[in-house]
């Protein structure tokens, strides 16, 4: 079930002896398995679990929902940890402050990273770096390639496809809709920076029609607002909707400058 994080492990380190600071042992569970991963700056290391020795954090899911999150094209719900656990499909017992705080190396262990870069043919292609997952590295950043890059906050809007429906917004609108609980970790007090998907179709047309802007990255969102917030919109529409809010520590963060 956790062939792969095993495989990873080398890769990983490179990462850990930057971001642990003191070792964690996070048992990963499912109903038919249970296993101990050792994080530290030294090692990373998964055995089977020893029910003598006390982890400083569970992550419980299904056997089925394991196996998607590391999948390739994993269905939506399953993408990340993070998307697990608001969609319900992930439990966090134990200390969540250190689960907050080791969430970056986890999300690597569980993602998709390659050993290696794909090969190009053409120069100045940009690649996703194996020890650094989403975070892009723009190789032609030295080159003469003329570009303009928009970092986008968390996206909300029919879109056609499933492929945004566990942003945040999007999920709240369909959990409301389908006469579901929302839950809201840490109280919904983290701030989430916000766009429309019609915001991020004119500003790609706008930015495609302005030759003088150029070789730039520019943030967008048109607004900063807290998980409550999301949710207290949604109950405005359907008085009905039943909030919970939990008393985990929250981390958040803002975008500040608009295009």
């Amino acid at each position: 079930m956790f062939e792969k994080l095993l495989d990873k492990t080398r890769t990983a380190k490179i990462l850990s002896s930057r971001t642990i600071h003191t070792p964690v042992l996070v048992n990963l569970k499912a109903k038919s398995a249970s296993f101990l991963l050792k994080l530290s700056n030294d090692f990373i290391e998964l055995t089977p679990c020893d029910n003598s020795v006390s982890s400083d954090f569970t992550l419980e899911a299904t056997e089925f929902a394991w196996r998607e999150l590391q999948k390739p094209f994993s269905k939506p719900g399953f993408q990340c940890l993070s998307t697990m656990r608001r969609t319900q499909n992930l439990k966090v017992k134990g200390n969540t402050k250190k689960f907050n705080q080791n969430l970056l190396i986890l999300e690597m262990l569980f993602s998709n990273i390659v050993d290696s870069p794909p090969q190009h043919d053409l120069h100045d292609v940009p690649f996703i770096e194996k020890t650094r997952g989403q975070y892009l590295n723009l190789s032609f950043e030295n080159s003469s390639v003329n570009y303009v890059v928009l970092r986008l906050g968390s996206v909300y809007g029919y879109g056609g496809d499933s492929m945004r429906i566990n942003i945040m917004p999007n999920l709240f609108s369909k959990m409301a809709a389908n006469n579901q609980t929302i839950k809201l970790f840490g109280g919904g007090v983290q701030w989430k920076s916000l766009v429309s998907l019609f915001d991020v179709a004119r500003c790609m047309k706008f930015m495609a029609e302005q030759d003088d802007i150029k070789r730039q990255i520019f943030h967008l969102r048109n607004e900063n607002m807290t998980v409550k917030d999301v949710a207290d919109i949604c109950k405005i529409h359907k008085n009905d909707l039943e909030i919970i809010e939990t008393d985990d520590e929250s981390q958040d963060f803002k975008i500040k400058n608009v295009v």
